[in-house]
Parts: C-alpha cells; sequence; structure tokens
C-alpha cells in the first residue's frame, strides 16, 4: 500500500502546469474636439478638432498613465491598453479644474472616447 501511494504522490507532482494566455488587448479610440479656444487671428471661431492633443488613458484612481497618444491633424487618436477600466483626465472650464471619463475597455474591442475640452473662452 505505501509503495502505491508514494507512486500517485509522485505523479502528482509531476503533472502538467496550467499555462494562462493573456487577454487580447483592448482598443481606445476617438476624436479630441476643443470649445472655446481662443483664436490667433480674428475670423471664424477656432473650436473644433484639436490636433496634436495628448491624451493620457490612466489607471481608474488617475494616478498611473497606462498608455498615451496624441492626436492627428483630424483630432483623432487611437491607442492599446490591457482590458480593464481606466480614465482620462481633461482640463475644463474656468476657474481651471479637471473632468474625469471613466469607462471599461473590453478585450479585443474598441471602446470610443470622444472628448470634448471647453476652455469656458466665448
Amino acid at each position: 500500500m505505501k509503495r502505491y501511494s508514494f507512486v500517485l504522490l509522485l505523479a502528482a507532482c509531476h503533472s502538467t502546469p496550467i499555462v494562462e494566455h493573456p487577454a487580447p488587448p483592448a482598443t481606445v479610440a476617438g476624436m479630441v474636439t476643443f470649445v472655446g479656444l481662443p483664436c490667433a487671428k480674428p475670423g471664424p471661431s477656432c473650436s473644433g478638432p484639436m490636433a496634436g492633443y495628448k491624451v493620457d488613458v490612466r489607471s481608474v484612481d488617475g494616478k498611473k498613465v497606462v498608455a498615451s497618444a496624441t492626436t492627428g491633424e483630424d483630432g483623432r487618436y487611437s491607442l492599446t491598453v490591457p482590458p480593464g477600466n481606466y480614465t482620462i483626465v481633461t482640463p475644463c472650464c474656468i476657474p481651471n479644474r479637471d473632468l474625469r471619463h471613466d469607462f471599461t475597455a473590453p478585450a479585443d474591442e474598441t471602446t470610443t472616447m470622444d472628448l470634448v475640452i471647453d476652455t469656458g473662452v466665448r
């Protein structure tokens, strides 16, 4: 009996480990639009899609930057993150305060996060 117990114990020790595969990344994409942006020259409103704006996707507590992207000429951005819960913080209004844009990014899907930055200037 002891011999069989030893063989069973030995077989249990040499079992194949379970390998976990990471989930596919999530995509976050959208457009950044400014409202009330002051113009350098008189003319039509300067409000609209904002080129060159840095978008930081942060951990849900807002402290750690997980991924960053800069908008293109059309104000659009796209980046990948591990699946999870996140926030994007944008400046807002007068007096200056920040707005949180919380979202969930599911694996292998695109989450659209269009951002409107309102300077409060009219």
